[in-house]
């Protein structure tokens, strides 16, 4: 799978690690259009220069139903922006991965 390919509206983040260099992201999403079940991802971004997280856990956790993402904007090197109900995650790293968990 692609990174510019997983579209991410309407996926919800269950857990966000941060670590120095490193950062995944715990995610459940509709990997097909007429999907009505999502799937557990983790995407990891590594060897992280940078990183900016403003996120209104209240308004994460109301919308978890409905999906807390909009959409985000993904660069395998430079900067990934993660555009979220209230707010949003921007992370400058060398590579993105994605490991799909399962259902």
């Amino acid at each position: 799978m692609k990174i510019q390919d997983l579209e991410l509206h309407d996926a919800l983040v269950s857990k966000v690690e941060v670590e120095l260099g490193r950062i995944s992201m715990f995610i459940k999403c509709y990997l097909e259009e007429n999907s009505t079940k999502r799937d557990d991802l983790q995407i990891e971004f590594s060897g992280v220069r940078s990183s900016n997280l403003l996120m209104d856990h209240g308004a994460l956790l109301i919308n978890g139903r409905a999906g807390n993402i909009n959409y985000w904007i993904p660069k395998n090197d430079g900067v990934t922006y993660i555009y979220l109900v209230d707010g949003f995650i921007s992370i400058d790293s060398q590579s993105i991965s994605v490991v799909y968990q399962g259902p």
